[in-house]
C-alpha cells in the first residue's frame, strides 16, 4: 500500500467482527489477519454486507476503488441475510470482490461453497466487478 491506500480487517464466525479499522499500516493489518482463527459457524453473507456498508459509508472522499477479499470455503451457516442480499450490497457499494477459496479441490472438484463464491464474484450478477482466485 502506498500511503493513500487503506484497508480494514473483518472476521466472521457465527457473527461478524471488525478486527482492525481502516489503516494504511501494512504490518498492523497483517498482524490483524494473522490473529484470525477459523472456528464455528460462518456468517459469510452478513460479513460481505458489513464490509460493503463500511466501504460505502466511509467518510474518506478520495476512495476511488473498493475491494473485498474473501478468504473462505463459501459455506454460509449462520447469516441472517441471504446470498442475494450480499450481491445487492456489493453492487450498491461498487465493490470489486475477490475470493480466495479454502476448499480442497482435489478431494471435491466443485463443492457447494465454490458455487457460492462463483456467484459472489460472477461478473454477470448484480456485482459488477468481481474476480475469482483459486
Amino acid at each position: 500500500m502506498d500511503g493513500k491506500d487503506k484497508a480494514f480487517v473483518v472476521s466472521f464466525d457465527g457473527r461478524v467482527h471488525q478486527v482492525h479499522d481502516f489503516s494504511d499500516d501494512v504490518r498492523a493489518l497483517a498482524r490483524a489477519v494473522k490473529s484470525i482463527k477459523a472456528r464455528g459457524n460462518t456468517a459469510l453473507y452478513d460479513a460481505v454486507i458489513f464490509a460493503c456498508n463500511k466501504l460505502r459509508h466511509d467518510p474518506e472522499p478520495q476512495i476511488t476503488r473498493r475491494a473485498i477479499i474473501l478468504i473462505t470455503d463459501g459455506m454460509d451457516t449462520a447469516s441472517r441475510t441471504f446470498l442475494h442480499d450480499a450481491q445487492e450490497s456489493a453492487a450498491r457499494a461498487e465493490v470489486l470482490m475477490f475470493a480466495l477459496s479454502t476448499n480442497d479441490l482435489i478431494a471435491d472438484a466443485y463443492p457447494k461453497g465454490e458455487a457460492v463464491l462463483d456467484l459472489l464474484t460472477a461478473e454477470d450478477t448484480s456485482c459488477p466487478l468481481a474476480m475469482r482466485v483459486n
